[in-house]
C-alpha cells in the first residue's frame, strides 16, 4: 500500500506544471508567469461579460507576449498591454505534442533547453506574423495570436485552438492571481447587475465560476489517483 501511495504522488508531481526548475516557477509576488497563458480583463467588455478579456501568452523567461492593436506586440515582463495579470494557466512541456518529435530528434542532455527554445520560437513566429495585421475584434485578436501559438506547438494535441475555445478553457482553468484580483475583475459587472436588481444571477455567476475551479481540481485529483 505505502508503495502505491508512493508511486501515485511522484506521478502527480512529474505530471504537475509545477515539477519544472525554479526559475520556471510562477511567482505572482513578483508578477513572474513563465510557460503561461495569461488573463486581464478588458475595460467595458468585461464589465458585460466576465469571462471575456484580454489573452497573452509568456516565454521561458515570464516575457509576456500580447497582441493588443493594429501591428502592435506588447512586450513586458511583469504586465500585459491592458494592465496586471488576473489569471494565468502553466503550460508543462509535457502537454507540448510537438516537442514529442523535437525530443526524438535532440541529444538527451540538450532536450530540455530545446524545448524551451522551441516554445519560445514558437511565441517570436506568433509575434511577428501579428506585427503585420490589422486587429479585429471578432477574426484577429489576442485570442487568436496566443491560438496561433498553441496551434504550433500542438497543445494537448489540439490544433484548432481559436477565440471560443480559448475564452472557454481559461474561464474553467485559468487560475486567479490573487483574491483581491478577482474581486477586481468582478467588481463592475457585480455593479452594473445589482442596479439592474439582477443579484440572483450575480451570485448564480460567481457561484458557477467557483463550482467550475473546485470541478477541475476533483477531476485533477481523481486522475491522479486512479
Amino acid at each position: 500500500y505505502q508503495r502505491r501511495v508512493r508511486a501515485i504522488t511522484m506521478n502527480m508531481k512529474e505530471n504537475s506544471p509545477l515539477h519544472e526548475p525554479s526559475e520556471l516557477l510562477v511567482q505572482t509576488d513578483k508578477e513572474y508567469y513563465p510557460l503561461c497563458i495569461v488573463w486581464t480583463p478588458l475595460p467595458f467588455l468585461s464589465w458585460f461579460c466576465p469571462i471575456i478579456g484580454h489573452l497573452g501568452i509568456a516565454t521561458s523567461e515570464g516575457i509576456i507576449h500580447d497582441f493588443v492593436g493594429p501591428y502592435t506586440i506588447n512586450k513586458s515582463r511583469k504586465r500585459t498591454g491592458f494592465g496586471p495579470v488576473y489569471k494565468y494557466f502553466q503550460i508543462s512541456t509535457k502537454e507540448i505534442k510537438a516537442l514529442e518529435f523535437q525530443e526524438s530528434i535532440n541529444e538527451k542532455e540538450n532536450g530540455a533547453h530545446d524545448n524551451l527554445k522551441y516554445w519560445n520560437n514558437s511565441i517570436e513566429e506568433a509575434s511577428l506574423k501579428y506585427e503585420e495585421l490589422i486587429h479585429n475584434l471578432f477574426c484577429t485578436n489576442c485570442h487568436t495570436h496566443v491560438a496561433h501559438a498553441l496551434n504550433k506547438l500542438e497543445f494537448k494535441g489540439f490544433r484548432h485552438w481559436n477565440t471560443p475555445t480559448l475564452i472557454f478553457f481559461m474561464a474553467v482553468y485559468g487560475k486567479w492571481v490573487s483574491a483581491g484580483r478577482f474581486i477586481k475583475a468582478k467588481h463592475y459587472f457585480l455593479s452594473l447587475t445589482c442596479r439592474l436588481g439582477c443579484v440572483p444571477c450575480v451570485l448564480s455567476l460567481i457561484l458557477n465560476d467557483l463550482h467550475l475551479h473546485l470541478l477541475h481540481h476533483r477531476l485533477h485529483h481523481c486522475r491522479c489517483i486512479y
